[in-house]
């Protein structure tokens, strides 16, 4: 009984050890449970920290959605296209929208009575340099290729040459004290098409012959101020518009709409874009040139001081083999109403003529200091008397050319001269006169003198390859320059047809003198014949600058040290050799007398070329 019991006891020890007695069973299910509650616990720490991300990153998405979402706010067209005025019209011309600030705060553009009236200056910077106002006279004046157009400040009618014709408004207006003309008298000579949109008023203008890149839209979207989501809208486009493009910058592209709108649109909105030209809806102009097409023009200044000298016409024509053309500096710019002074003399243009030599009449506006050149050439009245007067000399004393030598203009003559220059080529064609313009060498302060507008009207453009270092200069250097003269060409070809283009040389120089004490620079012309003399009696020896195309020499006399950059055969070979090379019309020089008798021997080599 004892060993049965005792067996039970050592089984129930090992069913305790195995689990699988009575107390076994207990144990496991608390162990079960035990490791349950941990469980939970940890799934609850778990699922806390889970439901916390889910929550921070919707959290982000609803912030990041909020942030970068489109957003739908518009902005009202009269915030974009601002006007200075109440009357006015914004301009958007060739894709470009000009805002007042970009046209010193002036509207470029103003509705009056229906009409839109382009404001002067804008439309001159803009659209067609062509239209010139007299303030002074109130009084607008346009050329074309054979006609001046005339109108008056208030009035509807207007003239073309003779005919008068009329508008149901007036032609032009001012307010402010600013000029506007109107859109629909100005698309009558210069060719543009135009639309015009209200609310705003503006009108979108383009040139024609403007060429410019559509696209279309591939689906329903909106433009907005700015490049990005948040910009405000400031129109809507559907599937299938056209849209011209302004500018493209990476995933945004700015775009002119259909109606006058502007704004930018998601680059991927766009689909094939192609090139587009605007037509022209006027005829082309023909402009006509009177050219010599007997060879190269060889045109010698000859300079007259008075009537006695024009008797030695002949000898300077003798002594001057190969020219083609004199031009006697006979005519100057008198008063300020346009009139002339004159020592011309018929006997001379016989005795020209008699030895097969045109004769263009020099026609200056220097030497008389009292005149002012740009009231002259900017009142309408006094340009017209100075035409005319220019016509009858030419007419009166036969002239074959007329040739313009207008010299250190200001800026604001600019208009008034290049009307003059346009003005006068119409009657000079129609007198069988060919007309010629004495130009600087092209520089940023000389710009203004537009020789390509120019070379339209002129028959030819006379570029006066010299000056480069001038008398009252600051600085010694050399009045020609190979560089100098090869750049003025350069330049000057970029505006006008080499077959109207004359380079003109020196036959003279410039010798600079430097007071070593005082540091005063000084300087005297010189004649090319007068050269070697002057080396002589200074003990001067000229040596060879490869960079200048030119000999140098230089003295030192007492506290004087001279110098000078020599004009002769050697550097005027280099110059024809420029006139060659790039088949100019011709060549001229300043001025008879001055030049070595080898000079003509060395320009007949290079005259028919």
């Amino acid at each position: 009984m004892q060993k049965k019991n005792g067996t039970n006891r050592r089984k129930l020890h090992r069913n305790r050890k195995s689990g699988k007695g009575r107390f076994g069973v207990f144990e496991r299910i608390g162990r079960f449970f035990r490791a349950l509650g941990e469980t939970f616990a940890e799934d609850r720490r778990f699922l806390f920290f889970t439901i916390l991300i889910v929550a921070v990153v919707v959290f982000g998405i609803c912030i990041a959605a909020v942030k970068y979402a489109p957003t739908r706010e518009r902005m009202d067209l009269s915030d974009y296209f601002v006007s200075a005025e109440e009357d006015g019209v914004s301009v958007i011309i060739n894709g470009e929208y000009i805002k007042p600030e970009d046209n010193q705060n002036i509207d470029p553009a103003i509705l009056s009575d229906g009409t839109v009236y382009l404001e002067k200056n804008f439309l001159q910077d803009h659209l067609d340099e062509g239209y010139v106002y007299d303030s002074t006279e109130g009084i607008l004046r346009y050329t074309t290729d054979s006609e001046v157009v005339t109108a008056n400040l208030g009035s509807s009618s207007y003239e073309i040459g003779r005919t008068s014709e009329q508008l149901d408004h007036s032609v032009l207006i001012s307010e402010n004290d600013t000029v506007y003309i109107a859109s629909d008298f100005v698309a009558l000579f210069t060719d543009f098409t135009s639309q015009e949109y209200t609310d705003p008023a503006r009108i979108v203008i383009d040139s024609a012959g403007e060429t410019y890149q559509q696209a279309v839209v591939r689906r329903k979207d909106s433009i907005r101020r700015l490049g990005g989501p948040k910009s405000l809208i400031t129109a809507d486009v559907s599937r299938g518009d056209t849209v011209r493009v302004i500018s493209s910058a990476g995933k945004w592209t700015q775009v002119l709409t259909e109606n006058g709108e502007i704004g930018y649109i998601k680059t991927r909105r766009l689909k094939d874009q192609t090139e587009k030209t605007v037509a022209a809806l006027l005829p082309e102009r023909t402009y006509n040139h009177i050219l010599l097409d007997d060879g190269t023009v060889c045109l010698l200044w000859h300079q007259v001081t008075n009537t006695t000298a024009n008797a030695a016409v002949s000898d300077v024509i003798d002594r001057s083999p190969g020219i083609t053309v004199i031009s006697p500096t006979w005519f100057t710019l008198n008063d300020n109403s346009g009139g002339l002074s004159s020592i011309a003399s018929m006997d001379y243009v016989n005795t020209a003529h008699s030895k097969n030599v045109e004769v263009w009449g020099l026609f200056s506006n220097l030497g008389t200091a009292d005149v002012d050149t740009t009231a002259v050439l900017s009142v309408t009245s006094a340009r017209d008397n100075l035409i005319n007067n220019i016509i009858a000399d030419a007419i009166a004393y036969d002239l074959d050319g007329v040739n313009i030598d207008f010299e250190s203009l200001e800026s604001d003559a600019a208009d008034g001269y290049l009307e003059f220059i346009r003005e006068l080529s119409l009657k000079c064609e129609a007198n069988d006169l060919i007309l010629s313009v004495d130009n600087y060498a092209p520089t940023s302060s000389t710009m203004f003198y537009n020789r390509a507008n120019q070379a339209d009207y002129a028959d030819y453009v006379i570029l006066m390859g010299y000056d480069e270092h001038y008398g009252g200069d600051t600085e010694a250097g050399s009045t020609a320059s190979i560089d100098f003269v090869t750049q003025g060409v350069t330049d000057t070809l970029s505006e006008v047809p080499k077959e109207q283009l004359i380079l003109g040389m020196p036959f003279y120089t410039r010798i600079w003198a430097t007071d070593n004490t005082t540091g005063t620079l000084t300087s005297q012309s010189i004649g090319m014949k007068d050269i070697p003399t002057w080396l002589s009696e200074h003990g001067a020896a000229e040596t060879w600058q490869e960079d200048l195309g030119q000999n140098y020499a230089e003295a030192t006399e007492g506290n004087i040290t001279y110098q000078i950059w020599i004009e002769d055969t050697d550097s005027l070979t280099l110059k024809l050799k420029v006139m060659q090379s790039e088949k100019l019309a011709g060549c001229a020089f300043w001025k008879s007398g001055f030049e070595d008798s080898s000079a003509w021997t060395l320009i007949d080599r290079y005259l028919d070329v």
